[in-house]
C-alpha cells in the first residue's frame, strides 16, 4: 500500500516535471516550472527512473545543474548505437526492450559554432523537434514519451563533443559505431577513427557500399581485435591481409561478422584460437568443407571458438553422412537428423570441449562449443565411451593383422593382449547400454 501511495505521487512528480522541457518543446504550454532541483537526492534518482533515454537527454539540456546530477546518476542503458554518415548522425539508446533515436542533421551555417562542452548548448541550436517512438524490434509508433531532435549544424568534431555529452548521462556495456560507407567518405571515417573516443567503443560496423583491399586491410591494422567487428560491405573475393602467414586476422576478433564471407578459405577457419563468435553470411564452403573443420577442431590442441554460424555455398546439399564422415557423434532424439554432439580428443589443455552442430534454415550451419559441465557432462561422458570403444576396436584389428604375419614370433603375448582388449570392450559396451541416455541417440 505504501508503494502504490509512493508510485503515484512519483508519477505525479514525474508529471510535473515535464513542464521543465517547455523551453525545449513549444508544443507543451508554458506553465510554472516545476522546482526539480529542490528535490532530496533520492526523490530526485527515483523520479527520474521513470524516465526514458530520451527524456534524460531533454531534461540534461534544461540546465548544467540538472546535467551535473544526471551524470553522477548514471542511467543504464543496455546498448548504445551511433550510426555516421556525412550528413547525418544518429544514437539508438536501448534500455530494456525499448529503443529510442536521435537524430542530428547536418546543414548549412554561416556562424562558427563553438564546440559542444554542455548539453545546454544544444537549446540554442534545435530547428524543430518531431515526436516519435520507437520499440525495439518491432513497428514504429508516434507517442509524446520520445523525440527526433533536429541540429542545424554539426561538424566531424561535434559528433564526438556529442558523444562525449550524450554517452556521459549512462552506463552501458555495449557501444557501437556504425559506417555507412555508401554516404560517408572514407577521409571522414578514418577521422572518426583516428579519435582516442573510437577506443571507448566495444565494436565497429562497416555498411553497405565497399571495402578494397588496402582500405580493409588498413581498417584490420588499426582496429584492436578484442573490439566486436561487422563488416557488411562488399569485399574483394581474392582479399589477404599481406602481413598474416598461418592466422588470418580477419578472423581474431573475439565477435566478428562478415556478411560476405567468399574470400575466406577453410584454412582461414583453421587459423581460428580463442575467439568467441564468427558469423559469416556467404561462403564457398559445403559440407565436405564443414566436416574438414570439425575433424580438424576435434583434434586441435587449443581452443578455437566459441560459437560459428555460416551459410553453405548457393546449391549445397545438406548431407548427413557427410557432415560425420569419420566423426564419433551422439544425436539427440526429436531433433533434426543433422543435431548432434562431437568431442574434442585432448580435453585436457582446452576449456570448450564439447561441440554441437545444428542446421538451421537456407543451408545455414551453427557450431557451438561448450564446457563439459553440469548437463553437458552426460552427453559428454558418452562421447568418451565411444571413443574409447573405437580406440579398442582399431587396437584388436592391428593385433589380428600382425598374428596373420607370417613367421611372427610374439603370437602368446598378442594374443593376450587381444583378450584384455576384447575383455574391456565388452565392459565398455555394456556401461553404454546402461548409460542413462535418454535424449540422445548413438550407435554402439
Amino acid at each position: 500500500m505504501v508503494w502504490k501511495i509512493v508510485k503515484s505521487s512519483l508519477q505525479r512528480i514525474h508529471k510535473a516535471i515535464r513542464m521543465c522541457f517547455w523551453n525545449i518543446d513549444t508544443s507543451i504550454p508554458k506553465h510554472k516550472p516545476f522546482l526539480f532541483l529542490k528535490l532530496p537526492l533520492v526523490p530526485f534518482k527515483l523520479v527520474t527512473e521513470f524516465m526514458d533515454s530520451n527524456e534524460i537527454i531533454q531534461l540534461s539540456m534544461c540546465s548544467y545543474r540538472l546535467e551535473y546530477f544526471l551524470r553522477i546518476s548514471k542511467y543504464k542503458l543496455k546498448k548504445l548505437n551511433v550510426h555516421l554518415s556525412d550528413k547525418r548522425l544518429q544514437y539508438d539508446l536501448t534500455q530494456s526492450n525499448i529503443c529510442s533515436s536521435i537524430f542530428f542533421r547536418k546543414g548549412k551555417s554561416e556562424k562558427q559554432l563553438e564546440p559542444v562542452s554542455k548539453m545546454q548548448q544544444l537549446c540554442e541550436r534545435f530547428v524543430r523537434i518531431v515526436k516519435i517512438l520507437y520499440v525495439y524490434k518491432a513497428h514504429l509508433y508516434y507517442g509524446e514519451d520520445n523525440t527526433i531532435l533536429n541540429i542545424e549544424y554539426f561538424s566531424s568534431n561535434t559528433v564526438f563533443d556529442l558523444f562525449k555529452c550524450i554517452s556521459a548521462l549512462y552506463s552501458c556495456s555495449s557501444v557501437s559505431w556504425k559506417f555507412y560507407l555508401d554516404i560517408l567518405s572514407t577521409e571522414t571515417m578514418m577521422h572518426y577513427l583516428n579519435l582516442p573516443l573510437a577506443e571507448k567503443c566495444t565494436g565497429f560496423s562497416f555498411l553497405r557500399g565497399s571495402l578494397s583491399t588496402q582500405l580493409l586491410t588498413e581498417l584490420l591494422d588499426k582496429i584492436p581485435v578484442s573490439k566486436r567487428l561487422e563488416i557488411g560491405s562488399d569485399i574483394p573475393i581474392d582479399f589477404k591481409h599481406p602481413n598474416v602467414s598461418f592466422y588470418c586476422i580477419a578472423l581474431k576478433y573475439y565477435i566478428t561478422k562478415y556478411h560476405s564471407g567468399k574470400w575466406i578459405t577453410l584454412n582461414d577457419l583453421k587459423s581460428i584460437r580463442n575467439v568467441g563468435c564468427v558469423e559469416l553470411k556467404s561462403t564457398i564452403f559445403d559440407c565436405s568443407d564443414v566436416n574438414q573443420f570439425l575433424r580438424y577442431w576435434v583434434n586441435c590442441e587449443e581452443d578455437m571458438l566459441e560459437l560459428l554460424e555460416l551459410n553453405l555455398k548457393e546449391g549445397a546439399i545438406i548431407d548427413k553422412d557427410v557432415l560425420t564422415d569419420q566423426l564419433i557423434t551422439v544425436h539427440v532424439e526429436g531433433a533434426s537428423s543433422t543435431d548432434f554432439f562431437i568431442k574434442a580428443k585432448n580435453h585436457k589443455q582446452r576449456k570448450f570441449v564439447l561441440g554441437h552442430v545444428e542446421i538451421g534454415e537456407d543451408n545455414s550451419i551453427g557450431f557451438s562449443t561448450w564446457e563439459a559441465i553440469g548437463k553437458k557432462t552426460r552427453v559428454f561422458r558418452i562421447l568418451e565411451l565411444l571413443e574409447r570403444k573405437k580406440e579398442l576396436e582399431e587396437e584388436i584389428s592391428m593385433i589380428e593383422k600382425r598374428g596373420n604375419r607370417p613367421g611372427f614370433s610374439h603370437f602368446s603375448e598378442e594374443m593376450r593382449q587381444k583378450n584384455y582388449k576384447y575383455e574391456e570392450l565388452r565392459h565398455l559396451k555394456i556401461s553404454l547400454n546402461e548409460q542413462d541416455h535418454a535424449g540422445y541417440h548413438f550407435e554402439i
